[in-house]
């Protein structure tokens, strides 16, 4: 069945039913899911992901037929375990200290790859002390 809403009209039910802290956050994406019969809707916040700290969003499943808020999903409508999982790619990428969590991410790969060839290189002279 054809939804009787455009995409248009979910992302204006869904920006009324967001929560008020996330009133100023910008449209994101839209899709439709005619599977459930519903729209996602995804808000961000300004500078989502490029300013330090800045990782709220919210997405809204919005009813294709009626415009009624079927879920909501994101960081301030979530749980403390919601929030978790989102701040998870920001702290693992380094994006959220910026430049210098980006440098501190490189930096501990570059450890990482020096205590592996440390460790092969104790074992090889190891192994070729006891070999003699």
């Amino acid at each position: 069945m054809a939804p009787t809403l455009s995409g248009s009209q979910a992302v204006n039910f869904a920006f009324d039913a967001l929560p008020s802290q996330s009133k100023i956050f910008n449209p994101w994406y839209m899709s439709h899911i005619p599977d459930l019969g519903v729209y996602r809707v995804a808000f961000k916040e300004p500078g989502f992901r490029k300013n330090v700290g800045s990782l709220r969003y919210e997405q809204l499943y919005i009813d294709d037929n009626s415009g009624a808020l079927r879920s909501i999903y994101g960081y301030n409508s979530g749980s403390s375990a919601d929030r978790f999982l989102i701040w998870q790619y920001p702290l693992h990428s380094g994006k959220v200290l910026g430049v210098y969590g980006r440098i501190g991410v490189c930096l501990s790969g570059l450890l990482v790859a020096l205590l592996c060839a440390a460790g092969v290189y104790l074992y090889w002279c190891r192994s070729w002390r006891f070999n003699l």
